[in-house]
């Protein structure tokens, strides 16, 4: 969203299906009018999600599980889960969001999965998840 010559990407993290002790985070893309883009957007929500994520992995002391992130941009999805350490070209579109992206993801514990998909409406699915909790401690979002 384009709003206050800003383009934003914002999430909601909360246990299971109450929006008691909920978690909500607000991004600003970096750039001009002009440069603002659907992708980059993205890009900047997925790095404050994995920011957030990370806060909420270290407090429990979370060292195992899954983390599925579901985005609804094709090309932010690839380039979110691509395993490489480094940008393979400095002048690609957004590359400081990807290497940043890559870069949180590498901060998780080992044995802390990440599982992305891409849905087509993100509107549409019912963003009631389990964050934390079970034996396996899944972390699910939409963005």
């Amino acid at each position: 969203m384009y709003k206050n010559n800003k383009k934003t990407s914002g999430i909601t993290i909360h246990p299971g299906k109450t929006v008691a002790n909920k978690l909500s985070v607000l991004n600003w893309s970096p750039g001009t009018e002009e440069e603002q883009q659907p992708y980059c957007s993205k890009l900047v929500g997925i790095n404050g999600v994995l920011s957030a994520l990370k806060i909420i992995v270290d407090y429990h002391e979370i060292t195992t599980g899954t983390i599925e992130i579901a985005c609804n941009n094709m090309e932010a999805k690839n380039q979110g889960e691509k395993y490489e350490d480094y940008v393979h070209n400095i002048s690609q579109n957004c590359a400081d969001i990807i290497q940043d992206i890559r870069r949180r993801i590498s901060d998780f514990p080992i044995e802390i999965k990440f599982k992305w998909r891409w849905v087509e409406g993100h509107q549409k699915e019912k963003v009631s998840r389990t964050l934390i909790g079970g034996e396996n401690r899944t972390i699910k979002l939409i963005h």
